[in-house]
């Protein structure tokens, strides 16, 4: 057949590899509705990606790429007008950021328990840190989770040094339409952060295998009749709902979620780390996330705006700190003058203690009961409760750090932290496409 004439696609505002992955899943989900359930594969030429949908022995049709634009350059059994009817009805979906009916996956995490041999560095801290859930929680209506329950219902609570190891049953909507690459990215990137929520909520490090496949469908069918159960409450850490996918958005817009996604993402990987000063980064990383600007003006100032920030965003918690009785021998310093002194030289330690590492390399890092009643270990401890509670308060009220903007901070001695500004960003709809795919797909 001759070659049918290009199409551009309207992104309406997503990244380029966000639109045509979108834009494949529907021009698969319409091939089904014609011809049943087609085949599809991608590749590619010296002319660009291509995208195949059907049998490459039978009926089938190839798509190739070139930026944004698409045209047709085979067409076997398949008439050029059904072809393009296909192209044209997903092109104008994609234009409207229609994402279809969910797909529904189900995921199995496992809350794991304390590894003496490899991760002895966070024993003080989940002495302080463990939370025990069972039963079903929700976060908006894009997933459910069933915790496990019965787990403590043979066992004694008092005297309970350890939180036993128990599993989560995750349910995730995953943006559609039908399985497709589009669907498979978004439910990998929706349990990883899952995964981060659920660690936070616990206070331990979650494992799971990302679902190739849909779940079955007796599963979802049970799974769409609850998914909207005024009877399932939403998960929370300390009284703060832990909802960034339907809250969050409504209140911040996608630069509260973006920022509260990578604190949360630091924190999940510091909770894995068996070397401390590596833990150490990660939790100081997590509160970054919030503070940082993104402008390339952020890279200015940044100690400053470190130090004054986080105080601003959870005094109480650092007041906290400074009044626990090993906070100068984990951090290896000695507290000098009156309150507001010794915020801003804590505050600052801190971030030397992330830095340093960085430069000179990491100390040796000791193994099994070694380290249990260490400074290591004290201060991944002590920096796993400042990380959680400026998250937690970022959550509460998103906010955006001017300290460093060349037009509102110029001067050094300004006391300026936080400004309550109205957002950059739009605020997202969790209804909307933007509101869903946000945590699964990268953003520039």
């Amino acid at each position: 057949m001759d070659p049918a004439p290009q199409y551009r696609i309207d992104p309406a505002g997503l990244p380029g590899d966000t639109a045509r992955t979108l834009f494949e899943a529907w021009v698969l989900d319409l091939s089904r509705e014609r011809f049943g359930n087609p085949g599809w594969g991608t590749g590619g030429d010296g002319e660009g990606p291509t995208f195949t949908v059907g049998d490459q022995e039978g009926d089938h049709f190839v798509l190739r790429w070139t930026g944004l634009d698409i045209s047709i350059v085979a067409s076997t059994g398949i008439e050029s007008d059904i072809v393009q009817s296909i192209l044209e009805s997903a092109s104008a979906r994609v234009a409207a950021r229609d994402t279809g009916t969910p797909v529904i996956y189900s995921v199995e995490m496992k809350l794991t328990g304390l590894d003496f041999n490899s991760g002895a560095a966070h024993f003080i801290r989940v002495l302080g840190d463990q939370v025990h859930i069972e039963g079903s929680r929700r976060l908006g209506d894009e997933i459910l989770l069933d915790f496990e329950e019965g787990r403590l219902s043979d066992t004694p609570v008092q005297g309970l040094l350890l939180a036993p190891p128990s599993k989560v049953q995750v349910t995730i909507f995953a943006p559609g339409p039908g399985p497709s690459e589009w669907s498979q990215r978004n439910v990998a990137g929706c349990a990883e952060v899952v995964a981060a929520i659920c660690a936070f909520a616990t206070g331990r490090p979650v494992e799971y295998q990302v679902p190739q496949f849909p779940a079955k469908d007796t599963y979802a069918e049970r799974a769409v009749a609850r998914r909207h159960s005024p009877e399932i409450m939403g998960l929370a850490r300390d009284f703060v709902s832990l909802d960034v996918v339907g809250d969050l958005p409504m209140r911040g817009g996608l630069d509260a979620v973006l920022r509260v996604r990578g604190a949360l993402l630091a924190y999940h990987a510091a909770l894995k780390q068996t070397t401390p000063d590596v833990a150490v980064m990660l939790f100081v990383t997590a509160i970054e996330s919030l503070i940082a600007p993104h402008p390339e003006w952020g890279k200015d100032k940044v100690t400053t705006r470190f130090i004054k920030s986080l105080i601003d965003l959870c005094p109480y918690a650092v007041d906290a700190l400074l009044a626990h009785d090993n906070v100068e021998q984990a951090f290896e310093y000695r507290k000098r003058g009156k309150v507001n002194r010794q915020r801003q030289d804590l505050v600052n330690r801190i971030y030397q203690m992330r830095s340093t590492p960085t430069h000179t390399g990491l100390a040796l890092s000791a193994t099994g009961m070694a380290i249990l009643g260490t400074p290591s270990s004290m201060r991944v401890a002590l920096l796993s409760d400042l990380a959680r509670a400026a998250i937690l308060s970022f959550i509460r009220a998103p906010r955006s750090s001017v300290i460093g903007h060349p037009m509102i901070d110029q001067s050094t001695d300004r006391q300026m932290t936080y400004k309550h500004l109205p957002m950059l960003t739009t605020v997202v709809d969790p209804r909307h496409a933007a509101g869903q795919y946000v945590f699964s797909i990268p953003h520039s």
